[in-house]
């Protein structure tokens, strides 16, 4: 039995012509197989060195300009901060951001993929957005380990954070300019695992 939920197919369990009370009995089963549901097996590495992964990209658009920010948390982090040398004057008023994790809440209760959780805070990750004079800065942060665990376990990922800039008054080659001299940062510093291999663009290769 299968469904497909999520944009996933989930495997429920066994049609057979007869009830039985132990898989081992459906006929053709193979005892050695592995029927265990891996969503219980461990979901942190045991050396805490999961990985965060950060891309900012300048998209192409017919009529606006657009950096898009994306940070996957897939393990706990003190801090995480992106700096990006574009000036107050040149943002746009229209800067957003997402929490993309699929996740329902209702009143105290906290449902992760239709299971109830219960976390280590009401706010387990906190998305700061700063435009100051000389730079946009964000920080994130994701301290919560019932919620990264939570989420490895549902759906085998943990959080993605998505930041919307719109840059004005810039050309695309000045934008792109400010792009390469973007930062990102890690507390604590000995963090390992950090992917951040430079800006990307749609317009330019480099």
């Amino acid at each position: 039995m299968a469904k497909f939920t999520y944009g996933k197919w989930h495997v429920d369990g066994v049609l057979t012509y007869n009830t039985v009370d132990n898989i081992t009995e459906v006929p053709d089963f193979e005892g050695e197989k592995n029927m265990d549901d891996v969503a219980d097996e461990p979901t942190l590495p045991e050396n805490a060195e999961g990985n965060i992964e950060v891309d900012i990209h300048q998209q192409e658009h017919s009529d606006w300009q657009e950096i898009k920010t994306s940070v996957h948390l897939r393990d706990l982090v003190d801090k995480l901060t992106v700096e990006i040398p574009l000036e107050y004057e040149h943002i746009a008023e229209a800067d957003d951001f997402a929490i993309r994790t699929y996740d329902l809440e209702l009143g105290a209760k906290v449902f992760i993929n239709g299971t109830e959780y219960a976390l280590d805070s009401a706010n387990p990750v906190k998305v700061t957005i700063e435009h100051q004079a000389n730079k946009a800065v964000f920080t994130i942060v994701c301290t919560d380990a019932k919620y990264l665990e939570a989420l490895r376990k549902e759906y085998g990922d943990g959080v993605t954070v998505e930041i919307h800039t719109y840059p004005k008054n810039l050309t695309k080659e000045e934008v792109w300019a400010k792009l390469k001299q973007a930062t990102v940062k890690v507390t604590p510093a000995a963090y390992k695992n950090l992917i951040y291999k430079g800006a990307t663009s749609a317009f330019f290769n480099e």
